[in-house]
């Protein structure tokens, strides 16, 4: 996946991540989500590892936008240019 294809070149678009319960069954349970931007998850990447609450992303519950389901932190974010072939 490319930079176009993720937010269409612009590191400032919004971006909606959605966090899913795993179940074996194939039927993955939506448990929050948050909104942000590529160049937002760079600028929060964890200094003081992955239990870096002043970092992290508050998770909301889904249904109400308001509940606060958890943190998540960014341990690590790059972006690489593609590599040409010629």
């Amino acid at each position: 996946m490319g930079l176009e294809d993720l937010c269409y070149g612009d590191v400032h678009w919004p971006l909606r991540i959605t966090i899913k319960d795993w179940q074996g069954s194939g039927k993955h349970r939506v448990i929050g989500q948050f909104e942000t931007t590529l160049q937002a998850l760079m600028d929060h990447v964890a200094i003081k590892g992955n239990a870096d609450r002043d970092r992290a992303f508050e998770v909301v519950a889904e249904v109400d936008q308001i509940t606060s389901l958890g943190l998540i932190v960014v341990v690590q974010a790059n972006l690489y240019k593609p590599t040409t072939n010629t």
